[in-house]
């Protein structure tokens, strides 16, 4: 974490952060300090411990994270530490299944070259040019502050790092710690382990807000949603795509499916993956990973990215388009893939009449 991410952080709810630095190290990109060991505190006393450069932000990160407590077990002693129990057990029924199966994906597939079959470059033409009706130029990111929420394997980091003027990328799972081993060497990447339910970042606080095969996963994609829409300024921009909804018979089919792959451990599901790769054939994945074209490693990760998590929502074209507008979002660009839009905001909008 770089000194001027303090600029966009607040509490969890809301509410100011001090920063107490135990650990720095020189970032020879960036030539200056990066704070790698370090807590932060609430007004209200909850306590985020910064480990691994990341800021871990979550009702659970100093029990996720008890090493560190006991690295620095006398620098805490002087700070009230208290665990609301209530919290952390509301935050792990809502949130572990789907937490868990996403940790096991990015350690298996997250420091791949590839991402759902797609490498660097190529990952970047599919989110900025094949899926929308008018491609992004990079020059439009020039001088912009970039959040992606819900950054998972990091590689949109890679991305985004020489086009824009700061990249903030968040993410609920350890996985937040395969975007830091990609994202390490870059200039002007800040990363934190987070919920969109919850989140830590400071409104109307960002120029281009991303989220892609996201917040279908949240336990309120809704929710999730409004709160991403209220971090851009003022004439600032959000990109979302959510999961589409299909017909009956793909829906019940879905379903049905699911009910058993989301029970299933998740390397069993991995392992029979591979056994399920003639699939694509007929359905073909959202991501550009095709049978001929991919590994059959790479062809598993979409199979198990679409079976393995409990939540996943499906959403109409309609739909997203009403909650940006509601949203105080004008300028709406549908996406040529269904359910996905780029829209500017124009206005603010009371939390409590976007209700």
């Amino acid at each position: 974490m770089f000194q001027n991410l303090m600029n966009y952080l607040q509490a969890p709810g809301g509410g100011r952060l001090r920063l107490i630095i135990f650990k720095e190290k020189y970032h020879k990109a960036r030539r200056e300090m990066e704070i790698i060991e370090s807590i932060l505190i609430a007004d209200d006393g909850r306590v985020f411990p910064i480990v691994n450069g990341i800021p871990r932000m979550l009702p659970t990160s100093l029990v996720d994270n008890i090493r560190f407590c006991e690295k620095y077990s006398d620098e805490l002693k002087e700070y009230n530490i208290s665990f609301s129990s209530q919290d952390i057990e509301r935050f792990k029924k809502a949130n572990d299944q789907v937490k868990s199966r996403f940790e096991f994906q990015w350690r298996t597939w997250g420091r791949a070259k590839r991402i759902y079959g797609m490498d660097q470059n190529e990952y970047k033409v599919h989110i900025y040019e094949h899926r929308l009706q008018k491609p992004i130029p990079d020059e439009f990111f020039r001088g912009k502050v970039y959040f992606e929420g819900g950054c998972g394997h990091g590689m949109v980091s890679q991305i985004m790092s020489p086009l824009c003027k700061e990249y903030i990328g968040l993410d609920i799972g350890v996985g937040i710690d395969i975007a830091r081993w990609r994202s390490r060497k870059l200039p002007n990447v800040n990363l934190i382990q987070g919920d969109i339910l919850d989140l830590p970042i400071k409104e109307k606080s960002m120029d281009f807000v991303f989220s892609t095969g996201v917040i279908h996963h949240t336990p309120d994609t809704l929710q999730a949603f409004r709160n991403l829409a209220r971090l851009p300024k003022i004439g600032g921009h959000l990109m979302v795509w959510v999961y589409p909804k299909g017909g009956f018979w793909w829906e019940y089919t879905n379903r049905f499916a699911r009910f058993f792959t989301t029970r299933m451990p998740p390397k069993l599901l991995y392992l029979a993956s591979y056994a399920m790769i003639p699939i694509l054939y007929v359905v073909p994945a959202y991501a550009e990973n095709r049978p001929g074209k991919n590994s059959a490693k790479e062809l598993t990760q979409s199979i198990y990215d679409w079976l393995s998590p409990a939540i996943q929502t499906h959403h109409t074209p309609q739909e997203l388009a009403r909650w940006f507008r509601k949203a105080g979002y004008g300028n709406i660009e549908q996406m040529v893939v269904k359910t996905g839009a780029i829209a500017q905001r124009l206005r603010c909008v009371d939390s409590a009449l976007n209700s």
